[in-house]
């Protein structure tokens, strides 16, 4: 205890701290160029604010050493603090590996307060009168109470949220709570914890795991100079040897699976936008051999993304589309609009791999591969997005450089299956339209035939009428001239001109109605063939340009 409280031996505790926290962050930093997985930048972040709280201390405790500072009471309040401030950050390293709003926004809290006890600490220890160890103090109870609760809640939400390697950060806290609550039971002579300083010489290292948390994929060089295989394990590829004996593998003689080139195939050969998307889907993950491959598309307006297609590969059937909120998958929504790659690790943590996991109602979708699909405009699009939960494919950056190079040929493809998908909504709207107006033709024949027969009924009716009053004339042939006469104008006035011209009337406007819609009938089917024309015209051209 004495070793490691007093100087020179406590330089050992601050260097080994140190550089246990810079090897976990260089180890850091080396992950982050391989995968760029964005727990790793969170883990580059946290790593940094540890390193540096211990580089204060350091500062603070050398200063100390060459009694450049008057009294060394400030730095026995700064030691706990900054055990305890770390403390805080390796909680949040290891139960928030990804963005988690309510868990940044505590540790942030946390951290303040500390901050705060800090300065109220120094203050009241500084202006204590009493010539004692801090180890003795009620100041000391506080921090080391405070740890030790702060331990306790840590190991909790390392236990309900589970984390990837969340049994190491348990090992981890669970050595630190023994130092503090060793500390709090039976403190150490002096003004520093000294079973503190122990358990933290075997708990600090324990971060350099923690880099390697979340697998990364690698690409593996096949060596020529390795020793020959047995017999139960024979090269993949045929070897040959050169005329000066160098052993060189087989030029391969195809470059692409059948299956692929038959879906890449049909893609130019599809004519419909749900048949292109189909085929395109099933291309690339044939291609690239993905447990599952869809296309996703975003579409900002609404807050939304729409897995318009999907291909798995094991079972070889097409996935319908769906739609799911921007809030289900975050980290993919960010990079779509970003322009940017995505890789995440199988994480049980992260909410994207969460919301895939209900989306297609898996335990686990696997490890996640993200390639933005742009506009020829340059306006991001959508992605595409492949997941491995049958085979645990680890998505290397060879995968991703693949994918990123073909990428920019698939958006042209898209569009053209846009302009087909429209092209078919304009004809099925005139083809209603033209439906519509046959509807309306014949109802307007049904109505002429009824005023045909209405007017036929009216004129044999005032017919029968007039005959009746030339026979009644006939037997009346002694009444006189006049007396005919006024009765012959009596009958043609109650004979309904007005009726008659009446219903001329409606069926001359309803045969005006009839010409005027076989005129908006024949331009509608001119339309359409005119669409179909050009449909078919663009189709094989743009089936031509894809096949060479």
């Amino acid at each position: 205890m004495t070793f490691l409280t007093t100087p020179p031996g406590n330089l050992v505790y601050h260097l080994i701290l140190a550089f246990s926290i810079a090897g976990a962050l260089q180890g850091a930093i080396t992950q982050w160029r391989i995968s760029q997985f964005p727990q790793t930048r969170r883990l580059i972040g946290g790593l940094t604010l540890l390193l540096m709280a211990q580089i204060i201390l350091f500062v603070v405790s050398a200063l100390i050493w060459q009694n450049l500072l008057p009294t060394p009471k400030p730095l026995h309040v700064l030691d706990r603090a900054v055990a305890l401030f770390s403390l805080v950050w390796i909680i949040w390293l290891w139960a928030f590996p990804e963005k988690n709003p309510n868990g940044d926004a505590a540790t942030v809290i946390f951290s303040v307060l500390i901050i705060l006890g800090l300065f109220a600490g120094v203050m009241q220890w500084a202006q204590n009168p009493i010539n004692s160890t801090f180890n003795n103090s009620t100041q000391e109870i506080y921090w080391q109470a405070a740890t030790l609760l702060m331990i306790v809640g840590g190991a909790l939400v390392l236990g309900i949220r589970q984390p990837n390697a969340w049994i190491t950060g348990l090992m981890m806290l669970l050595l630190f709570f023994i130092g503090h609550l060793l500390q709090l039971v039976k403190p150490n002579a002096g003004d520093y914890p000294g079973y503190v300083r122990l358990l933290a010489l075997l708990g600090y290292p324990i971060l350099l795991t923690m880099p390697n948390r979340f697998p990364t994929g690698f690409s593996k060089a096949i060596s020529l100079k390795s020793k020959p295989a047995s017999d139960k394990e024979k090269p993949v590829k045929p070897l040959k040897k050169t005329p000066d004996g160098q052993v060189v593998r087989e030029r391969r003689r195809y470059s692409t699976d059948p299956k692929a080139f038959a879906a890449l195939l049909n893609v130019a050969a599809a004519d419909t936008q749900e048949d292109i998307l189909r085929y395109l889907a099933r291309g690339i993950g044939q291609a690239i051999l993905a447990d599952l491959c869809f296309l996703v598309f975003h579409n900002a307006e609404q807050g939304v993304l729409n897995v318009a297609a999907g291909y798995d590969l094991i079972r070889e059937e097409y996935l319908g589309n769906n739609i799911v909120s921007e809030n289900t998958l975050p980290l993919l929504t960010n990079a779509i609009k970003r322009k940017r790659p995505l890789r995440l690790p199988a994480s049980g943590t992260s909410p994207d791999v969460q919301g895939l996991s209900e989306l297609l109602g898996l335990t686990s979708p696997g490890h996640l591969l993200s390639i933005p699909l742009t506009r020829t405009n340059g306006d991001p699009w959508g992605a595409i997005l492949l997941l491995a939960p049958y085979s645990e494919r680890l998505w290397s950056s060879d995968d991703q450089a693949y994918l990123s190079n073909v990428s920019d040929t698939i958006a042209p493809i898209l569009e053209r299956a846009t302009r087909l998908h429209k092209m078919d909504e304009e004809r099925r709207t005139l083809q209603a339209a033209l439906e519509d107006l046959h509807l309306k033709i014949n109802n307007l024949e049904r109505t002429n035939e009824e005023l045909r027969q209405k007017l036929a009924e009216v004129q044999n009716s005032q017919g029968g009428q007039n005959l009746q009053t030339l026979m009644r004339i006939q037997e009346e042939a002694q009444k006189t001239i006049a007396r005919l006469q006024a009765e012959n104008k009596a009958l043609r006035e109650n004979r309904g001109p007005q009726s008659n011209s009446q219903l001329e009337a409606e069926l001359r406007l309803t045969l005006e109605e009839v010409a005027r819609l076989q005129n908006a009938l024949a331009d509608a089917n001119m339309r359409i063939l005119e669409l179909e024309s050009q449909q078919k015209s663009a189709a094989v051209n743009q089936q031509a340009e894809m096949i060479a």
